[in-house]
């Protein structure tokens, strides 16, 4: 069987990543232990639920300035476009996110950098649902014909996120996600 991720990159031992998980149809959530290096414990996640697709809430390259070209140094373009973060204020939580952007890829994982705040701001005029409230709203931005059930509501903001980038990313395996910024620097999908 194969799946489906989005994941909330947190701090490498703070228990805020969290990895939402779809097999087809029902959707489930996993969260690092406090404490517990979570990267390695994507790794093993990687094992029991294979992915086809990961869609990660971290950025995955950093701007064309630092990279041998022209441009800005802080910002990519899709950060500007949907008023992200620099890459470079997150400093080592991306050069962690790169290394497992390239790790997955290695595997033949396709891999795209999503933004759960953009999602929300440009299709969700806004509106972050609150713990305990439908999670209609997000759902309801899945292609159509689908079927997706959460087997379980985001316990934390850090699995609402997850859930988030799991939508983003089942967008994206239907030709339904939109992109932010320039594909030589690095995109944004939502």
């Amino acid at each position: 069987m194969s799946y489906l991720w989005g994941v909330d990159y947190g701090a490498k031992k703070s228990g805020n990543t969290a990895v939402a998980i779809s097999d087809g149809g029902n959707i489930l959530f996993h969260q690092v232990k406090k404490g517990s290096d979570a990267d390695k414990w994507l790794y093993e996640l990687l094992n029991e639920f294979p992915p086809n697709l990961v869609a990660i809430d971290a950025p995955l390259s950093l701007p064309k300035g630092w990279c041998g070209g022209e441009g800005d140094l802080f910002y990519r373009k899709c950060d500007c476009e949907l008023k992200a973060m620099s890459p470079l204020f997150l400093g080592g939580l991306t050069a962690r996110a790169v290394h497992f952007k390239r790790k997955l890829e290695e595997k033949s994982i396709a891999v795209i950098e999503c933004y759960p705040k953009g999602f929300v701001c440009q299709l969700l005029d806004g509106n972050y649902p609150e713990s305990g409230e439908s999670m209609d709203t997000i759902l309801n931005q899945l292609p159509k014909s689908s079927r997706y059930k959460l087997v379980s509501q985001p316990a934390n903001d850090h699995q609402m996120d997850a859930l988030i980038s799991l939508v983003i990313s089942i967008r994206h395996f239907n030709k339904q996600s939109i992109s932010f910024g320039k594909s030589e620097e690095g995109l944004i999908w939502i």
